[in-house]
């Protein structure tokens, strides 16, 4: 079985450059950082691709404990394939980040 990983990530670009408290090329520039780092590539749409999923949990983990991430991202979804990329199965990462801060905090 052919596994795909996707992660799209989208920051309230209007916000971030409104409030002027995070620098947007920056924040861009670490998250492609990290995800080179773990050998997570981008497409030409934009989303980050790997066949492993380590790989995209981590950059996950990371990006969740940042303070700007998580207040400045508009959409924040991960996708999963079991078959080469016909079925995609997605989960809304700041749903599910809310879910468990209401859970354990």
């Amino acid at each position: 079985m052919d596994v795909i990983y996707k992660m799209l990530l989208e920051f309230d670009e209007d916000k971030v450059l409104r409030e002027g408290k995070y620098d947007l090329d920056k924040m861009k520039a670490f998250v492609n950082e990290i995800c080179e780092n773990r050998g997570v590539q981008r497409d030409e749409k934009g989303m980050y691709v790997s066949r492993n999923w380590v790989s995209i949990a981590s950059v996950t983990s990371i990006l969740r404990h940042t303070d700007w991430c998580i207040e400045n991202a508009l959409r924040w979804i991960r996708y999963r394939s079991d078959d080469g990329g016909i079925n995609w199965y997605s989960e809304d990462v700041i749903e599910e980040i809310a879910l468990f801060d209401n859970k354990y905090n």
